[in-house]
């Protein structure tokens, strides 16, 4: 059993997140449409796809990343839609037929591969994508109120239709979310403040359209019940409580780091020590080194001073005297480096609004710098 898996982590390799679980399948269930905030590799993905298996719903997720052109998104949502309809399909002709009446003008083919049967449209497009885009939604709904069945699509980084056409893919796929009464969407993306401006922007079309679920970082009382759980399992016995603040200080409870270094301790069969933790923190910041390095070297002069600074002195105070004498900066060029390093998710602001450096193996490199 892998409960520290660095992808998707699904059933007992979960970790917690009961709360947020319990909302947002109450939100899929009411068909409240949400949108899922958090830093990248903060477990947004796996938190969907776990609650999707717990309410046994069908659902596609249609990964955005590469779509550059309104054309992109067409094809990517006739494909998804046609294999998803697929599985959705009732059995019997004639209910089957009713449904793929609604896709005529998509012209859909069930034919036989090497993977056995499968739906496929092959349409003559003639409109202009976006109106496509609303259509083929609208009809997925409903058959999805003709089969009786309750569906999720799921769109992972949203955050690129914001790049495509001026907003209008977003206003085709908000016409056809208004309309929906039997499919329920979820959207997610690794630019959370991309993401939120498209959802909190007045003057764009999902503008107070969704539900915004942002998570956080797991709590330490939970970590360790679970860390404790697989240490038993494999072990036996509990790890020492100073070896986990050992993990937690290193990691600042970030989910992608306590997974990486608690992956490796227990595929290599290592009882967790804070000597072990300490070695392999330090070789997994080393081999982060030239994707580090490349983001410090993407930044300004003005930037760089205030990033390095910060990741050795967390403060609230980002543009009082003693810290632009700090940096050797004016208060303007502090708040501007900072504004944009909160917006490319370099820098985070907690609740008691301490500002510091949001990815902890960064932290560690910088200081490294610094000796």
């Amino acid at each position: 059993m892998d409960y520290f898996p660095i992808t998707i982590a699904h059933d007992k390799a979960f970790c917690n997140r009961v709360q947020e679980r319990c909302y947002l399948k109450e939100l899929i269930t009411a068909r409240r449409h949400t949108v899922v905030i958090a830093p990248r590799r903060y477990g947004k993905t796996s938190l969907i796809a776990q609650c999707l298996s717990e309410l046994k719903m069908p659902h596609v997720t249609m990964e955005l990343t590469l779509v550059t052109t309104a054309h992109d998104v067409e094809k990517l949502i006739a494909n998804h839609v046609s294999a998803f309809l697929y599985t959705v399909l009732p059995k019997t002709t004639k209910a089957k037929t009713k449904i793929l009446k609604l896709f005529q003008w998509l012209n859909p083919q069930l034919t036989l591969t090497a993977h056995g049967q499968s739906l496929q449209f092959k349409p003559d497009w003639q409109n202009h994508p976006t109106k496509n885009i609303a259509e083929i939604l609208k009809k997925l709904n409903e058959a999805a109120k003709l089969a009786n069945k309750k569906m999720v699509i799921v769109m992972d980084e949203f955050q690129q239709l914001s790049l495509i056409d001026n907003h209008t893919i977003e206003a085709s796929i908000r016409h056809a979310m208004q309309y929906s009464t039997h499919i329920s969407y979820i959207f997610s993306g690794s630019h959370r403040h991309m993401l939120l401006s498209m959802f909190n922007n007045k003057n764009q079309p999902f503008y107070n359209s969704c539900e915004i679920l942002s998570l956080t970082r797991i709590h330490h009382d939970d970590y360790v019940k679970f860390i404790q759980h697989a240490a038993k399992e494999k072990w036996h016995k509990n790890i020492p409580l100073e070896t986990l603040n050992a993990l937690f200080e290193l990691t600042e409870y970030h989910p992608n780091y306590i997974n990486r270094v608690c992956g490796y301790l227990w595929l290599t069969h290592q009882f967790p020590t804070t000597q072990n933790i300490h070695h392999y923190w330090d070789e997994c910041v080393q081999s982060k080194q030239a994707e580090f390095s490349e983001n410090i070297l993407s930044l300004s002069a003005n930037q760089k001073r205030v990033f390095s600074y910060l990741a050795r002195h967390p403060t609230k105070q980002v543009s009082d005297h003693d810290f632009c004498n700090a940096v050797q900066l004016p208060e303007a060029s502090v708040r501007q480096a900072v504004k944009v390093l909160l917006k490319k998710d370099y820098l985070q602001k907690n609740k008691e609004g301490v500002i510091s450096v949001l990815d902890p193996a960064m932290k560690s490199y910088l200081n490294s710098l610094f000796g």
